[in-house]
């Protein structure tokens, strides 16, 4: 970021210590809210095996 731009946005320089110190109370108030989702994709021809894909949550988009 130029520091012209620095200027007219709401950033604020801080020093390293204290932007670790924000930096891990930050880090440590979100860890415990992190989801962890298994998303599978499959491409291609799928109409011969689309009775064996997951039934829960199944959906089909098409892209041209």
């Amino acid at each position: 970021m130029q520091a012209i731009a620095m200027r007219a946005s709401l950033w604020q320089d801080i020093d390293r210590d204290e932007f670790q110190k924000l930096w891990e109370a930050e880090a440590s108030e979100t860890e415990a809210r992190v989801e962890i989702e298994t998303v599978s994709v499959a491409t291609g021809l799928l109409l011969p095996v689309w009775h064996r894909l997951p039934q829960k949550r199944r959906s089909c988009l098409a892209d041209r």
